[in-house]
């Protein structure tokens, strides 16, 4: 009984903080089910966190679109595609500014 009050105290409490931080865990390794749950619902609540999660999605597709674009050749040939170096530094930009 004290992990199930444990893990219901844990996601009524999340902050915006441990919100976007587990957010931004979530993108490069797995969650528990509490995290993903108490992330989820402090989004529910919560607009400014909503909108971030929503515009995190909306890059991720963009940068997962580009890459697909890229192996399968149809990268636009105008320059405008990112290099994997360049997306590196994006999405460690990405995470810095969510700590």
């Amino acid at each position: 009984m004290t992990r199930l009050f444990q893990a219901i105290w844990y996601v009524l409490t999340l902050r915006c903080e441990e919100a976007d931080r587990i957010r931004a865990v979530g993108r490069r390794e797995d969650l528990t089910h509490t995290e993903r749950l108490g992330a989820w619902l402090h989004a529910l609540i919560c607009r400014a966190c909503w909108a971030a999660r929503k515009q995190a999605d909306r890059l991720d597709a963009l940068i997962s679109s580009m890459r697909e674009a890229d192996v399968a050749g149809s990268a636009p040939t105008d320059g405008r595609r990112l290099s994997a170096e360049a997306e590196a530094r994006l999405l460690d930009a990405i995470d810095d500014s969510t700590k």
